[in-house]
């Protein structure tokens, strides 16, 4: 069975189950996997770490800060130390 068919019946299954308790046993058990599938690339000062997925998002907000000319030159940097 290929991916997508599992996938495809994985969610039928779920859409029949009733079972709250059973749905966040499964909710549990997939978000278990997802944070240890995290890919870790640094740390911030504080020791905590950063996924991949966390970098990419901060990297795309500050690209699209700078797009509207949300930054400061190293002179008002320098203005402001």
């Amino acid at each position: 069975m290929s991916a997508a068919q599992l996938k495809t019946e994985i969610h039928e299954y779920l859409d029949a189950v009733k079972d709250e308790t059973f749905l966040k046993v499964v909710h549990s058990m997939l978000n278990t996997y997802v944070q240890e599938n995290q890919i870790i690339v640094g740390y911030r000062p504080n020791n905590q770490s950063i996924t991949q997925d966390e970098l990419i998002e901060e990297l795309l907000a500050s690209e699209a800060a700078i797009e509207r000319g949300e930054f400061l030159t190293i002179d008002q940097l320098i203005e402001e130390s």
